[in-house]
């Protein structure tokens, strides 16, 4: 199996246990590729505030995992 069918099952994995809602679930998404809050925030037509929000929100769904 090649590395990236297993991150893509890893990622898949905590989505499920997460419970994000579809805003937070792009921003993860975006995340997991390795992209910046500005390139977010300019790909999903938001503020770069709004991404740290998001971001923050989602680490503390991690936490409490």
């Amino acid at each position: 199996m090649r590395l990236s069918n297993l991150v893509t099952k890893e990622v898949e994995d905590i989505l499920a246990k997460l419970n994000l809602s579809d805003e937070e679930t792009e921003v993860f998404m975006l995340l997991t590729k390795g992209k910046s809050a500005i390139y977010i925030a300019d790909k999903l037509a938001m503020s770069d505030r709004t991404v740290y929000r998001i971001k923050r929100r989602i680490n503390q769904k991690m936490e409490r995992m």
